[in-house]
């Protein structure tokens, strides 16, 4: 029977980057918004600024979330290979 062998750690770390890139692309999120929501107001709509910092920041949330679902996939993935794994060392 064929066998897929995971790396345990290499799987929990990939969690781990995604989680603390998604933490550091929502703060950059908020700073970007805190400098937008700072601009004069004929600044903001010069060239139509402000809904161009909108679709900005709409995309770094998304951003966030994707990350946020591939790190629980992740985390997720890794539980049930480690539970796999107890479930195989107690049959043998």
């Amino acid at each position: 029977m064929p066998r897929v062998y995971v790396e345990f750690a290499q799987l929990k770390e990939m969690g781990n980057e995604c989680r603390a890139i998604s933490v550091r692309i929502d703060e950059i999120q908020y700073e970007f918004e805190s400098i937008i929501r700072g601009l004069d107001w004929d600044i903001k709509y010069e060239e139509n600024i402000n809904q161009r910092a909108k679709q900005i920041a709409w995309k770094l949330n998304n951003y966030v979330q994707a990350l946020k679902s591939y790190q629980e996939f992740l985390d997720d993935a890794y539980n049930t290979y480690m539970k796999l794994d107890e479930w195989d060392k107690d049959r043998d």
